[in-house]
């Protein structure tokens, strides 16, 4: 299956968030609890943030940076969940 399941994403996305690989309904497409695989994804897109994404979440872009509310995710590199920091 891939990197966590069902991932599929083109490069660095479609590029409508400079720096942010979007990864939406998270829950259903990625296997957040297998480290070894979010890694992987995580890191093959570096130094971009991997956000996972599901229903009522969001990032925004305001064309100068974006913003995230509290409690917005990022994959780290080791492959783990932590709440990103704009």
């Amino acid at each position: 299956e891939g990197q966590g399941a069902r991932t599929e994403v083109k490069e660095a996305g479609f590029g409508l968030l400079p720096g942010i690989v979007p990864l939406p309904h998270a829950q259903k497409r990625l296997d957040l609890s297998d480290k070894t695989s979010m890694q992987l994804l995580a890191q093959r897109f570096a130094p971009a943030l991997c956000v996972p994404l599901d229903q009522g979440q969001q990032i925004a872009w305001d064309g100068r940076r974006w913003s995230a509310p509290a409690g917005t995710q990022q994959l780290t590199r080791s492959g783990e969940l932590a709440e990103v920091t704009p």
